[in-house]
């Protein structure tokens, strides 16, 4: 419980401090392209999760028909 009082505390500084308002470009770096909005990301990713009709879910991941 200290290790996470001690983490909400430091990250709470920082954000109360100013120390973490810059913007950096690691996204654009990492993926050699802008990032997209978080409106676009949760449209294209809007049926992940989901069954399909072709396929059986099943909660253990190995046990799926292939």
């Amino acid at each position: 419980m200290a290790l996470v009082t001690l983490a909400l505390y430091t990250t709470y500084t920082t954000w109360r401090l100013g120390l973490a308002d810059g913007l950096t470009d690691d996204v654009r770096r990492l993926l050699g392209r802008p990032p997209i909005e978080f409106a676009q990301f949760a449209r294209d990713e809007r049926g992940y999760g989901r069954p399909t009709p072709h396929r059986r879910q099943s909660a253990d991941p190995w046990l799926v028909s292939r």
